[in-house]
């Protein structure tokens, strides 16, 4: 299992957007975020176990971009890209 960063919103300074996940629950197919929109007041500075890797807190050596190539599209929401596109 992986352990979990913390990761702070870039818009909103001193709001959690990540923290860890929860497990996927087995009945309904759905995961919550640890930590999410919560505000940074130092309960989540220690890491722990994860069930799922968050796509932000990804590394990949050049070795592997190289080999296998970069991300399709299709794993990026439109929300991202128009975000992306805005700044």
């Amino acid at each position: 299992m992986e352990r979990s960063p913390k990761i702070i919103f870039h818009h909103s300074p001193g709001i959690i957007q990540f923290a860890g996940f929860n497990p996927i629950n087995p009945y309904t197919g759905r995961g919550t975020a640890i930590g999410n929109g919560k505000k940074d007041d130092g309960s989540f500075n220690t890491s722990m176990p994860t069930s799922r890797a968050h796509g932000a807190a990804m590394m990949i050596s050049r070795k592997a971009v190289e080999e296998i190539g970069l991300m399709a599209d299709l794993f990026f929401s439109i929300t991202k890209k128009w975000i992306i596109a805005k700044e």
